[in-house]
C-alpha cells in the first residue's frame, strides 16, 4: 500500500521526462496529458500489474533487510494493511514516529526502486554488482557466499554499504539518483 501510494504520488509530481516506473494500479484516477505517457508504460493486464507490484514490494523488503524497524513498518502496512496508529501500537512507538519513518522510507526508497537496474549498473565494482543482483533476486547470504567464495560478513558489508550509497544518492537527488551516485564514486 505504501509503495502503491508512493508510485501514484511520483507520477503526479514527475516532470515530462521519460523514466521507467514500477507498475501500479491506477483504478479511479483520471489521466492527464502529462501522465498519459506513464500509463502507456504500465503492464496491460491486471495479472501483469499485480506481478510487477509484488516484485517491487519484494525488492523494497530486500532493501530493508538490515533495518528491522523500517522493514517491520513496511510489512505491517503491506501484509496486515495497518494504518500508522495501529502500526505504532504493534511496535511500541507513536503514530507520529511511524508516519515520519514512512515518509523517510518513501523519500529514498521510491527513487531507488524506480532506478534500481541503473543503480546496479553504475556500481563501479563488479563484485558489488553481482552481490546486489543476487541479493535483490532473493538469494540467501549463504547462496551468495558460496557463489563468490567470500565470507558471509563480507557479503553483508557489501549489501549494507551499497544500500547506504543508494540511500544517500536518492536523498541528494530524488529525480536522478544515478548522477548523485556517480558523484559519490569520484
Amino acid at each position: 500500500m505504501v509503495a502503491k501510494n508512493l508510485m501514484i504520488d511520483k507520477i503526479r509530481k514527475s516532470s515530462t521526462e521519460t523514466r521507467r516506473l514500477p507498475a501500479t494500479s491506477l483504478d479511479g484516477l483520471s489521466v492527464s496529458e502529462r501522465e498519459a505517457h506513464y500509463v502507456l508504460m504500465l503492464p496491460e493486464t491486471d495479472a501483469e500489474q499485480t506481478e510487477a507490484h509484488r516484485d517491487m514490494e519484494a525488492g523494497l523488503i530486500r532493501l530493508l533487510a538490515y533495518k528491522d524497524k523500517d522493514r517491520e513498518v513496511v510489512v505491517l502496512a503491506r501484509d496486515e494493511r495497518l494504518n500508522p496508529a495501529r502500526i505504532a501500537e504493534r511496535i511500541g512507538s507513536t503514530t507520529e514516529a511511524v508516519q515520519k519513518r514512512q515518509e523517510r522510507l518513501i523519500k529514498w526508497a521510491a527513487p531507488v526502486m524506480q532506478h534500481l537496474e541503473a543503480l546496479i549498473d553504475c556500481l563501479p565494482k563488479e563484485n558489488d554488482r553481482n552481490v546486489m543482483e543476487r541479493h535483490l533476486d532473493g538469494q540467501s547470504l549463504l547462496e551468495i557466499t558460496q557463489a563468490f567464495g567470500i565470507s558471509r560478513s563480507d557479503v553483508e558489508a557489501r549489501v549494507k554499504r551499497v544500500i547506504a550509497q543508494w540511500k544517500k544518492a536518492a536523498t541528494q537527488n530524488s529525480t536522478d539518483p544515478i548522477s548523485a551516485m556517480a558523484k559519490q564514486e569520484r
